[in-house]
């Protein structure tokens, strides 16, 4: 199976810097990844998978980020 998905994630973010100052800020990103299901074994519902993520935001910590994810799962 293919797994495609979208988001979008709010929060917040408080940055401290070294002159005991502090900075909140609102913010806002998107969530993408897509991927492959395989069930090896039907019978037993085990789902195993592997994709591709992504994050981009308006942080001034962490703008992006991409990755690999695994998943082990069950279907039911």
């Amino acid at each position: 199976y293919f797994n495609l998905g979208i988001g979008i994630q709010p929060g917040a973010e408080t940055i401290f810097y070294s002159n005991d100052q502090k900075e909140t800020s609102f913010l806002i990103g998107c969530t993408g990844n897509t991927g492959l299901l395989f069930v090896p074994f039907p019978e037993l519902g085990m789902v195993l998978g592997v994709g591709l993520r992504g994050q981009i935001s308006n942080s001034k910590g962490l703008r992006s980020s991409v990755g690999v994810g695994f998943e082990l799962g069950i279907n039911f």
